[in-house]
């Protein structure tokens, strides 16, 4: 069976089923290169007709962290419904060997004025530009060696004037 893409037993092992209300994280990020981490998740929501009535609004707020400190949150965002969503968010710590927490936290407000939450979350391992440094000698010796080229080959031979007034000195 199949749904939002997902093949039943995906998720949580052979015998699981795909769960009802969560977040799934798209695989094949483990080594970036580039400034941009592009990430693609699916926010599960219930089926339509089995929330309850009593429910007014249904936000996701979806959070990525650098571990789990509250105080590395790399990308947050707040999503109305759920689905497929591809995002792209910058790591600032610099290049290195990371594990990125993916939260997703439900929250429901009721018409008796009360609101509830459920926190699902998911992590994985990635290197961010840990082969910072490659390449950085041609941006070095480049330019370098371009320069040097020119030199060699635009030279004047000696030191001739030409003067404007024939005389052989300028002034």
């Amino acid at each position: 069976r199949e749904r939002n893409g997902l093949v039943e037993g995906d998720v949580h092992g052979e015998e699981a089923t795909v769960p009802r209300e969560g977040i799934v994280l798209e695989e094949g990020l483990e080594e970036i290169k580039g400034i941009w981490i592009p990430v693609t998740f699916h926010i599960l929501g219930r089926e339509e007709g089995t929330e309850e009535k009593a429910v007014l609004r249904t936000s996701y707020d979806v959070e990525i962290r650098s571990g789990s400190s509250i105080r590395r949150v790399i990308f947050r965002k707040e999503y109305d419904k759920p689905g497929r969503y591809s995002e792209d968010f910058y790591i600032h710590y610099g290049p290195g060997y990371y594990t990125l927490k993916l939260i997703l936290t439900v929250k429901k407000e009721t018409s008796k004025g009360g609101t509830y939450n459920k926190r699902y979350e998911t992590q994985w391992d990635i290197n961010y530009n840990v082969n910072y440094y490659d390449g950085l000698e041609f941006l070095v010796l480049g330019p370098i060696l371009i320069v040097s080229v020119m030199v060699l080959f635009c030279r004047k031979g000696g030191e001739r004037r030409i003067d404007n007034d024939g005389e052989g000195r300028s002034g």
